[in-house]
């Protein structure tokens, strides 16, 4: 199931560069440094219907899991429906819900349809608590941010697994 979804991950994040690109002309590489251009992709489409709105939660989510992915060396395990997506870092000993943040980004709010979309073992909470405690306040609209979430999540690796090498992608 798990190589099923990684191969249907592929494919939403390459559509979602492909919509980006189409939408405003400019092209996601998979590198944080262009986050902010989805995210204000995502901020566009606010107002479009549910269905529409469900369909960019699952592109958008599927490029950032696969940027994480990429990265932090993460496996994609869950269901066939998107929402249930997790990546799983062995590694750091957590598991995001990439689909589910896209979502949360899109309705700057929290994904009512998922659960957390970061699962840590009790054992990781406090360290984690204390990166997040670290890393101050935000506002409300950059808290639901790819790229403030990417930024947590880059600290919150740094401190729990060291980085792969370069050529684990």
């Amino acid at each position: 199931m798990g190589d099923d979804i990684a191969q249907t991950a592929r494919e939403r994040a390459k559509r979602c560069v492909e919509e980006v690109h189409r939408a405003l002309g400019l092209t996601l590489d998979y590198e944080p440094e262009t986050l902010p251009v989805l995210d204000h992709h995502l901020r566009q489409a606010r107002e479009e219907p549910d269905p529409v709105l469900t369909l960019l939660a699952a592109t958008a989510g599927a490029y950032f899991g696969e940027l994480l992915r990429r990265r932090y060396d993460g496996r994609w395990v869950g269901h066939q429906d998107p929402e249930g997506w997790t990546l799983t870092f062995d590694l750091a000993g957590l598991s995001v819900r990439p689909v589910a943040m896209a979502r949360s980004a899109i309705q700057c709010t929290e994904s009512a349809l998922t659960g957390p979309d970061l699962v840590l073992p009790p054992s990781r909470r406090a360290l984690v608590q204390g990166v997040l405690t670290g890393l101050g306040c935000v506002d409300r609209e950059d808290y639901y941010r790819l790229s403030t979430r990417y930024e947590v999540l880059s600290a919150v690796f740094e401190r729990l697994a060291p980085p792969p090498p370069p050529d684990a992608n």
